[in-house]
């Protein structure tokens, strides 16, 4: 059967679950594609993309590369997951993240949404 190609989404989505499961090296090698790696004008499914990227990195232990896709997420969304998770560890911060969003990973629906909900 052949693979048709993935939209963002649908990348965002296969590497947090191979990260998931336990291959975090497959999930960085999806979310270091470059439409992923520019923080310029950032989209919800960047920012994902970077929360997923980030705990793969940490997985991996490359704890610098953890620092630098955490410090690309904005503060907002940051600021929030702490507030309700309270911790400021990076990488429980992006779990926490996860956790809160509850599957919210769409571009329309956007952070007021799951940030509302939380």
């Amino acid at each position: 059967m052949k693979r048709e190609p993935l939209d963002l989404e649908g990348r965002v989505w296969l590497a947090e679950a191979k990260r998931e499961l336990g291959r975090p090296a497959e999930a960085l090698a999806e979310l270091s594609r470059p439409e992923l790696a520019t923080p310029d004008g950032l989209s919800p499914m960047l920012v994902w993309g970077l929360v997923n990227r980030a705990l793969a990195k940490a997985a991996l232990g490359d704890a610098e590369g953890l620092r630098a896709d955490f410090a690309l997420i904005p503060a907002d969304m940051l600021d929030f997951v702490m507030a309700r998770s309270r911790t400021k560890s990076p990488e429980a911060v992006l779990k926490a993240a996860l956790r809160l969003a509850r599957g919210f990973r769409r571009e329309e629906y956007g952070q007021a949404v799951w940030m509302r909900r939380a």
